[in-house]
């Protein structure tokens, strides 16, 4: 273990930042986990369901590929914490 004060700093800097960037909970209920969960999954089926549901005349990328992406992103940001 380096006992310099350079060394600890950066240590020191690395672990906070971490810190910053990490968004688990672990005060959630078994109840709020369960209702995150199924809103999550509502949410994703109501966006396939959207895309699928796209006459193929009208298909473009916002209705079909931006709609996916905003899903998943959506699904990224909301699980992250639950995981």
């Amino acid at each position: 273990k380096c006992p310099c004060n350079a060394c600890r700093l950066i240590f020191t800097h690395c672990f906070s930042t971490a810190d910053k960037n990490n968004n688990l909970r672990w005060d959630l209920t078994p109840e709020e986990i369960r209702n995150r969960t199924q809103r999550l999954i509502q949410r994703i089926k109501q966006a396939y369901d959207s895309v699928g549901s796209v006459d193929i005349g009208k298909v473009c990328f916002e209705n079909t590929l931006q709609v996916i992406a905003d899903a998943k992103a959506e699904y990224a940001g909301e699980w992250r914490p639950v995981e």
